[in-house]
């Protein structure tokens, strides 16, 4: 659909965001934000690198692991 063009993406975190006024719905909602950026009034959310998203994804798992091993009769 857009060929060989790059677009620059950025997480967002819509509860700041929710603090702005204006209509928070679907379609409006998506140019009211693109509004926002352009002038940029809109926060940029951190996110970490991979290996570090992936190290998280691993200790989550394994403290729940751990909580449901204890349950084991």
């Amino acid at each position: 659909m857009l060929g060989n063009q790059s677009l620059l993406t950025i997480p967002v975190h819509l509860a700041k965001e929710s603090l702005i006024r204006g209509k928070k719905t679907d379609k409006k909602d998506a140019q009211w934000i693109a509004d926002l950026f352009k002038h940029d009034l809109v926060a940029g959310s951190f996110m970490p690198p991979l290996a570090i998203r992936q190290l998280r994804d691993l200790m989550r798992y394994r403290q729940a692991a751990g909580r449901s091993a204890r349950y084991v009769f």
